[in-house]
C-alpha cells in the first residue's frame, strides 16, 4: 500500500533519518535529489501529518548527525556535528532554540557522532569519547578522563541503556563503557569491530556494527550472537513490540524468541538503511523509501 496524498513531490528528495511526535506527525531529514554533500550541503525538514500530507518545515545548510524524538514532551531534537542542537515542538512551525556544547566563540571538544534518547533523557557524544547530557537548554558533560585515553583518535558512535543509572556507550575498537549508578567502567568485549548502534530488549542489551556483528549482554557479561544471516554492517538497532530489529543496506533482520532471521529483503520497491520507532510503529528509512510497520504489515509512504 502506497500513500499518494502529498503536497510535496517526494521524488525530488532523498531521506537520511526521521522521528515521530506523539500526535503521529513524522519529521524527516531529507536532501535535494542530486545534492553534493561536500560542495553544497542542504537538509530539508519535511513533515508528514497523521493524514499523510507533507509540508516543509524549513532547511539548514549542513548535514545533521542525529535526530531524536521525546514523545513524553512531544519534542524532536536535531543535532549537528559541531555541537549545535535544534529543538522542534508541535506548537512551532520551524526548528528553534539553538544551543551548543561550548559557547559560540570556541570549537566544541568533540565532533558529535550521535544523539540518543534513553528513558526520556537526551545524550550526545562522539570523538574523543565525549558524552554530554541535555540539562534544560545546556549540555552537561558526563564522560570521564579515563575513557578518553589512548589510542587516539577514538570515538563513541552511540549510546543505549535502561535509564540514567545504567548506560552503555560504544564505538571504535569494539569498546563499550558502562555507567552503573553514576560510575563509568570499561567492559571487555569479544570484538574490535566498530559498534554503531544498540538498544535494550527483554532485560538485555544488544549492540551491533561492522561485519554484521551483534553483541548480547548486560553488565560485564557479553557474548557474540552466532549467525550466518548477514555479514553486512548493521547501521541501526531498534526494539519494537516483542522483537528487536537490525538494519543494514540490504535487509532488516529480526531477533524473536531467540532466533535471528531475515525479516525484510531489500528490493527496488523497498530499500532500508535506518530504523526508528514512534507511536505509529516501526519506521524504515533509506535514501529512496520511507515505510511504516504496524506489527502486521508494511506501508510505503512515498
Amino acid at each position: 500500500m502506497v500513500e499518494s496524498n502529498n503536497k510535496i513531490d517526494l521524488s525530488k528528495f532523498t531521506f537520511s533519518s526521521g522521528a515521530e511526535l506523539l500526535n503521529g506527525e513524522v519529521i524527516m531529514i531529507s536532501h535535494p535529489f542530486g545534492m553534493d554533500p561536500e560542495k553544497k550541503p542542504k537538509s530539508v525538514f519535511l513533515i508528514r501529518d497523521n493524514k499523510g500530507n507533507w509540508s516543509n518545515a524549513g532547511s539548514v545548510s549542513w548535514l545533521p548527525e542525529g535526530i531524536s524524538s521525546n514523545v513524553n514532551e512531544d519534542k524532536i531534537f536535531l543535532t549537528h556535528w559541531g555541537g549545535s542542537c535544534l529543538e522542534f515542538n508541535k506548537a512551532d512551525t520551524i526548528f528553534s532554540n539553538v544551543y551548543k556544547t561550548e559557547d559560540d566563540k570556541n570549537d566544541p571538544p568533540s565532533e558529535i557522532r550521535f544523539s540518543k534518547l534513553v528513558d526520556g533523557e537526551l545524550y550526545v557524544g562522539g570523538t574523543n569519547r565525549f558524552i554530554f547530557k541535555q540539562v534544560n537548554t545546556s549540555w552537561e558533560e558526563i564522560s570521564i578522563e579515563a575513557m578518553k585515553g589512548e589510542p587516539m583518535p577514538s570515538s563513541f558512535e552511540n549510546i543505549t541503556g535502561f535509564n540514567s543509572q545504567e548506560l552503555y556507550a560504544f564505538g571504535w575498537e569494539g569498546v563499550i563503557w558502562t555507567n552503573k549508578g553514576g560510575k563509568w567502567s570499561e567492559i571487555e568485549t569479544p570484538t574490535d569491530d566498530i559498534l554503531l548502534d544498540g538498544d535494550v530488549f527483554d532485560d538485555k542489551v544488544y549492540i551491533a556494527g561492522q561485519m554484521g556483528i551483534i553483541l548480547e549482554g548486560r553488565g560485564s557479561q557479553w557474548t557474540e550472537l552466532e549467525s550466518e544471516v548477514s555479514d553486512d554492517d548493521i547501521d541501526s538497532v531498534c526494539t519494537y513490540n516483542d522483537a528487536i530489529y537490525f538494519s543494514n543496506n540490504f535487509n532488516i533482520l529480526r531477533l524473536k524468541d531467540g532466533e535471528l532471521e531475515v525479516f525484510v529483503e531489500s528490493t527496488p520497491e523497498f530499500s532500508t538503511f535506518k530504523l526508528f520507532k514512534g507511536p505509529s510503529g516501526l519506521w524504515s528509512v533509506s535514501d529512496k523509501h520511507l515505510a511504516l510497520y504496524n506489527g502486521k504489515e508494511w506501508k510505503l509512504m512515498n
